[in-house]
C-alpha cells in the first residue's frame, strides 16, 4: 500500500474534447463527483461544479469527449473517467455562493445505437453450438460498430440457439443476469466479464487495493452477511423435448458459516426453453446469490487506483468483518476540502482461520488472539486488585 504520508496535495486534470482545460478550470473548480460501476443500468458519470458568478464561462459542445485523472503531486496521476458531455445545468442561490454551472458527462453515449431496439437470432436449436462471443459481437457490430470484449471464462459459453428482441444494452444485461456475468458499456467498448473470478475482458487479474484502519480507512459501514440474498438451492424449469414434459435442473449454492443456512430457493422468472440453457441460469443464479450475500462500503484517502470488478483488502475494522470484497462501485469525491474514495462492496470473503462462527448463525466467537488478550488482561487485573480484608472476628466461647 502506498505510504500516505507523501499524500499531502491531490490534483486533477480535466480534458474536454481534446483540450486540457484544468488551468483554465482551477480558478472557478469547486467539486468533482465521478461514479463508476459495475451495474450496466448506471452508467459512469462525472459532475463539475463550477463557480460561474460572471456567467462567462464557456459551455462545452454536446458530446464532447471528457477525460478526468486524480492523484497526488507524489504519484502518476490515474484515469478515473472517460466518457462524452451529456448535460449542462445552471443555477443561483443566495444560500448557496451565486451562480453555479454543473457540467455532466455520461460513461457511454445514451442517444447511439446501442439503445435501438433489433430483432435477430443465431443457430437453428439442433445442429451446431454458437458461442456467447460470437453472438456479444454481432450484436455490437449492429449497434453502430462497438467493440465488444469477453472475458475468458465467458467466450466459450455455447447454446443452440440465441435470440435478441431488444437493444444491445438489453441484450447484454439479460444475458448477464442468466449467465452470472457483469457486462458494461464505455465509451464506444463493452465488456462481458464474470460477476466473482475478479478476471477482466483481457483476461488479467484485476487489481486489489487496501484499506486499512489507522492508515487510509476513514471509514466504513458493512455488513459481512445478508440473507436475503441467500439460498439453499438455484432452480430453474426447462422443456424435455425427448420426454415431451417439464423438467427442472437444481444446483446446491451452499457456502461456510456465516452462509449456507438458507432454505430459499432461488430462480429467474420464466422457464428456460431447453436443459442447456436451464443448466447455464443455476450458474448464473448461483453466482449472483454469492455477490449479493454481503454489502457495504468503505470510505478512503483519495485512491485513484479503486475501479469496479477490483477487489478490495479490509484490515482493521473487526473480527469477522476483515476480509477480501469485489468492488461494485467507485465514487471520487474531489474539492477544494481535499480528495475521498468511496467503495461499495459485496461478494464478502472473510479472512481464512482468523473468524470461527458459533453455532447459532450469525455469532462470532472471539480468536485465539482476542482470548490470550483477554486472559492476559483478567490476569493483570487480579494482580492490581487490592487484597480482600479480613473476616471479622466472632469471638470464643468460655
Amino acid at each position: 500500500m502506498t505510504y500516505q504520508g507523501f499524500r499531502t496535495r491531490a490534483l486533477c486534470k480535466i480534458v474536454v474534447d481534446g483540450d486540457n482545460v484544468t488551468s483554465a478550470f482551477d480558478p472557478h473548480l469547486i467539486s468533482l463527483q465521478i461514479t463508476t460501476t459495475a451495474d450496466a443500468s448506471q452508467a459512469d458519470r462525472a459532475v463539475i461544479e463550477l463557480d460561474d458568478r460572471d456567467g462567462r464561462l464557456a459551455i462545452p459542445p454536446d458530446e464532447a469527449a471528457v477525460n478526468i485523472s486524480l492523484g497526488w503531486t507524489s504519484e502518476t496521476l490515474g484515469v478515473v473517467f472517460t466518457g462524452q458531455m451529456e448535460e449542462i445545468e445552471s443555477g443561483f442561490s443566495r444560500k448557496g455562493g451565486g451562480r453555479r454551472l454543473w457540467l455532466e458527462a455520461k460513461g457511454f453515449d445514451a442517444g447511439g445505437l446501442g439503445r435501438a431496439h433489433f430483432q435477430q437470432s443465431w443457430g437453428d436449436g439442433q445442429g451446431e453450438e454458437i458461442s456467447l462471443e460470437e453472438v456479444l459481437k454481432k450484436s455490437a457490430q449492429m449497434a453502430g460498430g462497438i467493440q465488444m470484449k469477453v472475458s475468458p471464462s465467458m467466450r466459450d459459453i455455447k447454446r443452440k440457439y440465441w435470440a435478441q428482441d431488444e437493444s444491445f444494452h438489453h441484450l447484454g444485461m439479460r444475458l448477464a443476469r442468466e449467465l452470472g456475468g457483469l457486462f458494461k458499456v464505455t465509451g464506444q467498448t463493452a465488456t462481458f466479464v464474470n460477476m466473482t473470478d475478479g478476471i477482466n475482458a483481457d483476461g488479467e487479474e484485476m487489481g486489489t487495493i487496501e484499506a486499512v484502519w489507522g492508515e487510509n480507512m476513514i471509514g466504513w459501514r458493512i455488513k459481512p452477511f445478508v440473507a436475503r440474498p441467500q439460498a439453499q438451492t438455484a432452480a430453474a424449469s426447462h422443456f424435455d423435448r425427448a420426454l415431451g414434459a417439464w423438467g427442472e435442473i437444481e444446483k446446491a449454492i451452499g457456502g461456510d458459516l456465516p452462509f449456507g443456512r438458507s432454505a430459499a430457493i432461488a430462480g429467474l422468472p420464466g422457464r428456460a426453453p431447453n436443459k442447456q440453457t436451464a443448466e447455464q441460469w443455476t450458474v448464473g443464479i448461483t453466482e449472483s446469490s454469492i455477490l449479493k450475500r454481503g454489502m457495504g462500503f468503505v470510505m478512503l484517502n483519495g485512491e485513484p487506483a479503486a475501479q469496479p470488478y477490483g477487489r478490495v483488502s479490509v484490515r482493521g475494522a473487526r473480527a469477522g468483518v476483515d476480509g477480501l470484497y469485489s468492488i461494485e462501485e467507485v465514487e471520487h469525491l474531489y474539492s477544494r476540502s481535499g480528495f475521498l474514495t468511496r467503495v461499495t462492496v459485496n461478494n464478502p470473503r472473510p479472512i481464512a482461520n482468523e473468524v470461527v462462527y458459533g453455532e447459532k448463525w450469525g455469532w462470532v466467537k472471539p480468536t485465539a488472539r482476542q482470548e490470550k488478550l483477554d486472559a492476559e488482561r483478567q490476569a493483570r487485573e487480579e494482580a492490581q486488585a487490592p487484597p480482600a480484608p479480613p473476616a471479622e472476628d466472632e469471638g470464643v466461647m468460655v
